[in-house]
C-alpha cells in the first residue's frame, strides 16, 4: 500500500474509510437484504438521488484519522474507531429524524418517511449495533479502551437529545442549559473522535487532552453555527428555509438569546405563526443583537479550539489538512 500524498492526505483515508464502512454494513446483506437496503440507504449509497452529497462529508471520521497521523502514528490504527463513530453518528440522524419530524435528511426523504418508522428506529439499532461490532472484532489490544469511550459517549449523546426534546416544550431556558444540550447532542461526538485518535496512536495524556479539548470546542462552534445558519442561511445553499426553525420555535441559541433580552420578541413568538410573522421576528432579533451574540460565541469556541489544537502540538504532514478540515467545518454555509 502506498503512503498517503502529502498534498491529499484526506482522500486516501475517505477511501479505505468508505471500503471499510462498506464492509461493517454488508454483514447485514446476506441474510437481511430488507435490512441491508434501508442501511445503505441511510447511509447515502443507495436509492434515488445517491451520491456524494447524500452520505456527508464524514468530517468525524477523518478528524479521528488525521488526529492519529498527527500524533505520529499510522493513522490505519484509529480505521476501527473512525468507522464506529461514522456508523454512530449515522445512527442517531436516523432516531433524530424520527423524534423531530424532519421529513428529510440531505435533499432526500427521511427513512421513516419512506419506511416508517417503527423500521427506522430497527435499522438504526442495527447500525448503532455494528459500530460496536466493529471495535469488538477488531483484534486490537485497544479494543476495550475504544469501546469504554464511545459507550461513554452514546451516554452523553442520549442525555442531549434528552435535554433538546425535553426543552421542545418547556417556555425558557437558560444559555447555560443550552450548552448542556449541545455539550451532549453535538460536541461529545466530535471530542470522542479525535480523543479515540489520540488514543489508537499512543498519544501522551497531555496531547491527549489538547486534543479532546479541541474536538469539544470544534463541536460546541459547530453547533453554533448550525444555528445561525438556521436563521440567517441562505435557503439555496442550505437546502432549508431559513424561517423553519423560527416556525417551530425551536430552542437555538439565536432564539433563545431573543427570548432572553426581548419582551417584544417573546409577544411575536407566543402568537400564532405563519411566513408572515418571520420579517418582524428577524428584525427583533437583529434589534435585540441576538445575531452579534451568535457569532461573537461562534468565535470564541473556534479560538479555543485553534487554541487547543496548537497545544497539542500536531506534526508532519497531516497537520495542514487537520487545520484546513478544522476551518471547512466552521466556514461551512450549510
Amino acid at each position: 500500500m502506498t503512503a498517503p500524498s502529502p498534498e491529499h492526505p484526506a482522500l486516501e483515508m475517505q477511501m479505505e474509510l468508505d471500503a471499510d464502512l462498506h464492509r461493517s454494513v454488508d454483514r447485514l446483506k446476506a441474510t437481511h437484504n430488507g435490512l441491508w437496503d434501508m442501511a445503505t440507504y441511510a447511509m447515502g449509497w443507495s436509492g434515488e438521488g445517491a451520491g456524494p452529497e447524500t452520505t456527508g462529508k464524514r468530517l468525524r471520521p477523518l478528524l479521528c484519522l488525521l488526529v492519529c497521523g498527527c500524533c505520529g502514528a499510522d493513522w490505519r490504527a484509529a480505521l476501527p474507531p473512525a468507522c464506529a463513530v461514522e456508523l454512530i453518528h449515522s445512527f442517531s440522524l436516523i432516531h433524530d429524524d424520527i423524534q423531530d419530524g424532519d421529513a428529510t435528511r440531505r435533499g432526500r426523504p427521511a427513512v421513516w418517511k419512506l419506511h416508517g418508522s417503527a423500521q427506522a428506529i430497527n435499522v438504526g439499532d442495527a447500525i448503532f449495533t455494528i459500530a460496536f461490532s466493529v471495535l469488538a472484532e477488531s483484534k486490537s489490544d485497544l479494543a476495550a479502551e475504544w469501546l469504554r469511550i464511545l459507550s461513554g459517549t452514546c451516554l452523553r449523546l442520549t442525555y442531549g437529545q434528552f435535554l433538546d426534546l425535553t426543552y421542545e416544550d418547556a417556555q425558557r431556558i437558560t444559555l447555560g442549559e443550552y450548552q448542556e444540550m449541545i455539550e451532549g447532542k453535538t460536541a461529545a461526538l466530535v471530542e470522542a473522535a479525535c480523543r479515540l485518535g489520540a488514543i489508537s496512536a499512543g498519544a501522551s495524556a497531555e496531547r491527549l487532552d489538547a486534543f479532546a479539548r479541541f474536538g469539544r470546542a470544534l463541536g460546541l462552534a459547530f453547533q453554533i453555527q448550525d444555528d445561525f445558519l438556521g436563521v440567517w442561511g441562505d435557503p439555496k445553499v442550505t437546502g432549508k428555509a431559513n424561517a423553519s426553525d423560527l416556525l417551530a420555535r425551536k430552542k437555538s441559541l439565536p432564539i433563545l438569546y431573543g427570548l432572553e433580552r426581548s419582551e417584544k420578541f417573546r409577544s411575536l413568538l407566543a402568537a400564532e405563526l405563519s411566513p408572515a410573522s418571520i420579517p418582524p421576528l428577524l428584525a427583533e432579533l437583529a434589534a435585540c443583537g441576538a445575531r452579534e451574540h451568535t457569532l461573537a460565541l461562534s468565535r470564541k469556541w473556534i479560538d479555543q479550539a485553534f487554541e487547543s489544537l496548537n497545544a497539542a502540538q500536531p506534526l508532519g504532514e497531516y497537520k495542514p489538512a487537520l487545520e484546513t478540515l478544522a476551518q471547512a467545518l466552521l466556514e461551512r454555509r450549510k
